[in-house]
């Protein structure tokens, strides 16, 4: 598996390439480490690697290669300044047995996507904001403030109003320490606003949940995309439903179950471990017909609150995986344990934490407060992008 690192600090910096037995080279690029791209890559072939030593020649690299798998295959790790990028990418183009560090290369350039998704047009060419809507009576956040059908519709079409582009409909709390409800129960609670929804013409519409009976369900009803906090693990029915349908589907990461998730979750390597999750689920997922994806780090979902900071701050990292990347840390407890205050209220934590997300190349964001957000995501824009008229 080939990794494309960025958002590195120096601790991150070494902690990678200790991940593969690697001793820290001289010199090496840790004064000025902003300026540099990083590949990492395990189980290469030494075939692999003599092309890599051949094509990097000249990048001002520092490659470092240690054996693995008995000596037949290797871990390597190597580095260039960030302006040499499209260059290296010359360097190695038509080099077959290169082929998956060509595609990395391309995919973290990308920033448009076009979905059909039910026959209707999925757009991602700007940041996205998805509404968050639960009609529960247990969520984290909202729990039981829209649990009857006409507060959540009014609160779907608020949001929509405010510039949602998406309304993400939830009928079963996924809150540490959540216990599952029974699939009638949650089909009870999200039905009627799906139906109310479904008339809009304009409104795309996802289902946050991991079975299989309530996707069908919804997808039957004309819902968009289902959003799986599994990541097609806890389901097995699940990716023959989303094929069949045309839909799109979120793969989330999540390390354990909602009901444990929180109890002492620890990752040898965190971005090795939620990167490889994501692009096993993603090979799964095309594997299967599925080819309409979003990728979730799943900030919160077995996490403690250092590796969702980590998360967000090598966010870019999940663009080499080639599709649209969703950033879901509205509220989230991580923002309390920040700020030292797990009473205060979370909205300037999870604008903050957004805008890290949009400069790290998220491309959806999955949020409470849509009104507070868009205008983040405008000011976000204006500052990157408007020139001064003279």
């Amino acid at each position: 598996m080939w990794r494309y690192l960025t958002g590195l600090n120096q601790v991150d910096f070494k902690e990678e390439l200790n991940s593969i037995g690697g001793e820290l080279p001289q010199p090496a690029p840790i004064i000025g480490i902003d300026h540099y791209s990083f590949i990492k890559a395990t189980g290469v072939s030494f075939t692999q690697l003599n092309f890599i030593k051949e094509h990097i020649k000249g990048f001002d690299e520092v490659l470092v290669h240690v054996p693995s798998d008995g000596g037949e295959k290797c871990d390597l790790f190597f580095s260039f300044y960030n302006a040499s990028r499209k260059r290296l990418q010359r360097e190695i183009s038509g080099v077959a047995e290169l082929g998956e560090l060509q595609q990395l290369l391309k995919n973290i350039s990308a920033n448009h996507w076009v979905y059909f998704v039910r026959e209707k047009e999925l757009k991602i060419d700007r940041t996205l904001i998805m509404g968050i809507l639960n009609i529960t009576p247990d969520s984290f956040s909202d729990g039981g403030k829209y649990f009857s059908e006409d507060s959540a519709y009014a609160r779907a079409m608020e949001m929509l109003e405010a510039g949602a582009d998406i309304i993400d409909i939830g009928g079963e709390s996924t809150r540490p320490g959540s216990k599952p409800v029974s699939i009638d129960e949650e089909w009870r609670r999200i039905s009627g606003v799906i139906d109310r929804l479904i008339k809009n013409e304009t409104v795309i519409i996802s289902v946050d949940t991991y079975k299989s009976d309530i996707a069908r369900r919804a997808l039957g009803s004309g819902v968009h995309i289902i959003n799986d906090i599994s990541g097609l693990t806890f389901d097995p029915a699940m990716a023959k439903v989303i094929s069949d349908s045309g839909a799109a589907i979120i793969l989330m990461h999540i390390k354990g179950t909602p009901r444990d998730m929180q109890k002492n979750p620890s990752y040898r390597n965190l971005m090795d471990e939620v990167y490889g999750f994501l692009y096993r689920q993603c090979r799964f997922a095309k594997e299967n017909g599925i080819g309409q994806i979003i990728v979730d780090p799943g900030i919160g979902f077995g996490k403690r609150a250092e590796d969702n900071y980590e998360l967000i701050r090598r966010f870019g990292e999940f663009k080499a995986l080639g599709y649209p990347v969703l950033l879901g840390a509205s509220r989230k407890s991580f923002i309390g344990f920040g700020l030292n205050d797990d009473q205060i209220d979370r909205m300037i934590g999870s604008i903050t934490s957004a805008l890290h997300g949009i400069l790290n190349g998220a491309n959806i964001l999955r949020v409470h407060d849509v009104p507070e957000t868009r205008q983040a995501i405008l000011m976000a824009d204006a500052i990157e992008n408007l020139k001064a008229i003279t």
